[in-house]
C-alpha cells in the first residue's frame, strides 16, 4: 500500500491578506526552528517504512529554505520512507527566487514536478524561470492562480491566461480569491471563460480548479481525493489513515513549541463514522469531472441508485447544475461554480445517507 505525503512550510516574504498559502511572515530564525521541528516530527512518526507514491512539499514559498537544509529535511524523509517507482514529487514555491542552483539542488533530491504560485505575473522573468527549469529537466510544471482579486478585470485575467499559456505548462490549478460571496458575476464570467479557454488549448478540466494536459493530472490530489492513506508534516497539515483523521496546530511557533516538548503537535483528532466516509466519498467524487456511479458500490457502501429517482437529482439536473447520464452524476461546468453547496444538498438528500 502506497500512501501520500505533505510537508507544510507556510512562510513567505510578502503574505497576502485572504490568501491561505504562504500566510506567516518569513523569519530566519523561526524558519530554521521550524524545519528542525519539522525533521524531528518526520523521525517521530509511527508509519516509517511505508512506501510514498507522491510528495508535496506545499503551503509557501519553499524556495526561500536554503538547498543544505532542504538537503538535511528530505535525507530524512528518505531515511523514514521507501519511495515506489515512478513517484511524484511535488515543490511548491513562488518563481522569483529560482535560479539555476536551487534547480540542480531540487533536480538531484528528486524533485519532478514544480509548482508555481503566480499573485502576480513578471511574464519576462517567469519566461526566463520556466525555461531555467525546463533546461534541467522539470517538464511537469504546474501554475496556481487566483481569480477575483481586488481591481482585476476579465481582459486583464483573460491576457495573462494567454500568455501564461503561452510558457506550455502541464497543469493549471485555477482558485478563487477571497470571499466568494462578492463580485459574484466577474467570478462567474473569468471562471466559465477560463474552463473554455483551457480546455480549447488542450488542458482537459478534470476537477472543480485543476487543469491538466493528459497524463499530467496531479497524483497527488487524485491521492486525495480517492481517500487513500496520506500523512502531514508540519504546521496545518492534515492527515488520514483509515478511518481516523488528524490536524497539526496552524501557528508554526506553537507547532514548533510542542515538537520540541512532545514530539507531537497534533491539536485535532477524530474518527471517520461510516456515513461521514459516505459522505466523503460522494464529496470528492462529485468534484471531479468523471462523476460517480450511481450503480457502482462507492468504497464499499453499496450503489446509490436510489438517487436516480431523486426529487433533488432531477431539480438541480432541470437548473443546469448536474448531469445525469445513464447511472453517472456529475456537475456541468455552472455547477462547478456553486460545488460545495450543490453537493451538501445531495449529501443531505435522504437516499445519500442511507445506511448500505
Amino acid at each position: 500500500m502506497s500512501i501520500g505525503i505533505y510537508l507544510s512550510f507556510p512562510f513567505s516574504k510578502s503574505p497576502a491578506k485572504g490568501l491561505e498559502w504562504g500566510r506567516f511572515q518569513f523569519q530566519r530564525r523561526l524558519v530554521k526552528s521550524y524545519l528542525d521541528s519539522l525533521r524531528q516530527e518526520l523521525l517521530s512518526n509511527q508509519f516509517s517504512g511505508s512506501s510514498v507514491r507522491t510528495v508535496l512539499l506545499g503551503a509557501g514559498e519553499w524556495s526561500y529554505v536554503r538547498p543544505e537544509e532542504l538537503t538535511k529535511l528530505v535525507s530524512t524523509l528518505k531515511g523514514e520512507f521507501g519511495f515506489s517507482r515512478g513517484y511524484e514529487f511535488t515543490i511548491e514555491t513562488s518563481y522569483k527566487q529560482i535560479g539555476p542552483e536551487i534547480l540542480l539542488a531540487w533536480e538531484e533530491l528528486g524533485v519532478n514536478r514544480l509548482s508555481f504560485n503566480l499573485l502576480e505575473v513578471e511574464l519576462n522573468q517567469l519566461k526566463k524561470v520556466v525555461s531555467l527549469a525546463r533546461a534541467k529537466g522539470f517538464e511537469n510544471l504546474n501554475l496556481d492562480l487566483h481569480f477575483g482579486r481586488p481591481g482585476q478585470s476579465l481582459l486583464a485575467w483573460q491576457k495573462d491566461l494567454r500568455a501564461l499559456t503561452s510558457l506550455l505548462p502541464t497543469h493549471f490549478s485555477v482558485y478563487s480569491f477571497g470571499s466568494s460571496s462578492t463580485r459574484q458575476n466577474l467570478r462567474k464570467e473569468i471562471y466559465l471563460w477560463t474552463a473554455n479557454y483551457l480546455e480549447k488549448n488542450g488542458y482537459k478540466h478534470y476537477e472543480v480548479c485543476h487543469f491538466a494536459r493528459p497524463g499530467f493530472e496531479c497524483r497527488q490530489n487524485q491521492h486525495y481525493w480517492q481517500r487513500k492513506n496520506f500523512l502531514g508534516f508540519g504546521a496545518g497539515a492534515a492527515s488520514l489513515w483509515g478511518d481516523c483523521r488528524w490536524r497539526n496546530s496552524f501557528n508554526p511557533a506553537k507547532y514548533a513549541g510542542l515538537i520540541k516538548s512532545k514530539k507531537r503537535a497534533v491539536t485535532q483528532k477524530y474518527k471517520i463514522s461510516l456515513p461521514q466516509q459516505k459522505a466523503e466519498t460522494i464529496y470528492y467524487s462529485l468534484r471531479q469531472a468523471r462523476g460517480l456511479d450511481l450503480t457502482r458500490p462507492q468504497a464499499g457502501f453499496g450503489d446509490q441508485s436510489g438517487l436516480l429517482k431523486s426529487k433533488t437529482v432531477h431539480q438541480l439536473t432541470e437548473r443546469g447544475y448536474l448531469n445525469l447520464r445513464g447511472s453517472r452524476l456529475s456537475l456541468t461546468k455552472e455547477g462547478f461554480l456553486k460545488a460545495d453547496e450543490i453537493i451538501v444538498k445531495l449529501i443531505q438528500a435522504k437516499n445519500f445517507l442511507t445506511e448500505t
